[in-house]
């Protein structure tokens, strides 16, 4: 069962590990980051999830059977006043590629009531 956890400054260098090369990193981030992927670039996204209304929701997936950090998904490009955003930056850690977990965290994403995550007025 997957669950979503919110991603702290002490999930960055599990992060950081998962990305290896510029053409990956690009792939996955699109251009916000840099190569190589660093804790600073990391803490400074997370500053996007502070305060009220926070630009972005940043969350590791946690796999509850085994009780392992299997992933990483965002939720980005919150607009309050038109009441959308975008599920972004799904990563699946290099251990747990290949098993459908990148579709069950969306899943999972998806079929949580988004209301809850106040990006709706």
């Amino acid at each position: 069962m997957i669950r979503l956890e919110a991603f702290t400054e002490a999930d960055a260098e599990r992060l950081i590990s998962w990305v290896d090369s510029p053409d990956f990193l690009l792939q996955w981030a699109g251009p916000i980051f840099t190569f190589p992927l660093d804790r600073e670039q990391v803490i400074k996204h997370l500053e996007t999830t502070k305060g009220s209304r926070p630009k972005s929701l940043i969350y590791k997936a946690m796999d509850s059977e085994i009780n392992e950090v299997i992933g990483h998904i965002e939720l980005s490009n919150i607009d309050y006043k038109n009441q959308s955003a975008t599920i972004s930056r799904v990563l699946v850690s290099p251990l747990y590629r290949g098993k459908e977990y990148g579709q069950d965290i969306v899943k999972v994403f998806w079929k949580s009531d988004l209301t809850n995550f106040n990006y709706i007025e």
